[in-house]
């Protein structure tokens, strides 16, 4: 599973349904103002503090040290953003393993039953063919789901 690529805007957001930008455009004007001024803000910011960290010139007052803590914990919050997503995808694969190994598990289970012979009552072992024809059709499932592990989930089944 490797989704470290985001393929387009739908599978961003994990919508099923394919976004129109024709009823978003008058949010457009908007949007782009408010992004403009944020990034240049940010911006005037980085730079207020790059020079007065090579002039030494400090403005005076409380907002002067809100300028560097602001782009601390800015960096601070891309980076726990960026730790996070990679433990989501961790998780999203470990998960999907759990998933296959139980699915291969159900491949090879056994149903206990009771035979008779000559008059006699016998336990023994038979195969549970509706437990594994869903292990199977689990298989195939997660199989569709991530199309890339197919052919991982085909050599296990062919051992």
């Amino acid at each position: 599973m490797d989704n470290d690529k985001v393929k387009d805007l739908k599978s961003w957001f994990r919508s099923k349904e394919h976004f129109s930008f024709d009823r978003a455009k008058p949010l457009e004007p908007m949007l782009s103002v408010l992004i403009i001024i944020l990034f240049s803000l940010a911006i005037s910011t980085a730079f207020k503090l790059l020079g007065s960290a090579l002039f030494g010139t400090t403005p005076k007052g409380t907002a002067s040290s809100f300028g560097l803590s602001g782009m601390i914990v800015a960096a601070l919050v891309v980076w726990r953003t960026s730790i996070a997503q990679d433990q989501t995808k961790n998780a999203k694969e470990a998960l999907f393993n759990d998933k296959v190994k139980a699915s291969i598990t159900d491949l090879h289970t056994q149903l206990q039953i009771t035979k008779w012979q000559n008059g006699k009552a016998a336990n023994g072992w038979d195969d549970d063919v509706t437990r594994r024809n869903g292990a199977i059709d689990q298989l195939l499932g997660l199989a569709t789901e991530d199309p890339q592990s197919a052919s991982r989930i085909a050599r296990m089944l062919s051992v």
